[in-house]
């Protein structure tokens, strides 16, 4: 019986080429394994600090962009238009920008 059976896996082998598929993919598998080990470069905590804490400037200014905006905007709606400046030479303020603290760290949770 156990004879038979491998027969018959055999034939199913040489019909399907598994074991040629299969070595094939390891081969595949363990050459890009390689490559990527090759390509892997190490982090720089100081670049990913400066990237962290620009990235957190620029959302921080974007938000106060928007709130700013949009408290000009509701105040345009509330206030009547003939108490706002209509020169073309008023600019309204600009909102104060925070500044850039390099040694800034964000509390851990």
């Amino acid at each position: 019986m156990i004879f038979v059976v491998g027969i018959a896996l055999n034939a199913i082998d040489n019909e399907m080429e598994i074991k040629a598929t299969v070595k094939a993919s390891l081969n595949y598998a363990v050459e890009h394994v390689q490559l990527i080990t090759e390509k892997i470069q190490s982090i720089d905590t100081r670049t990913l600090e400066r990237y962290k804490n620009d990235v957190i400037n620029s959302v921080t200014d974007a938000v106060i962009d928007t709130a700013v905006d949009e408290a000009k905007s509701w105040l345009l709606d509330k206030i009547p238009s003939r108490l706002i400046p209509s020169t073309p030479d008023f600019n309204w303020p600009k909102a104060p920008n925070l500044p850039r603290l390099p040694n800034f760290n964000l509390p851990k949770f």
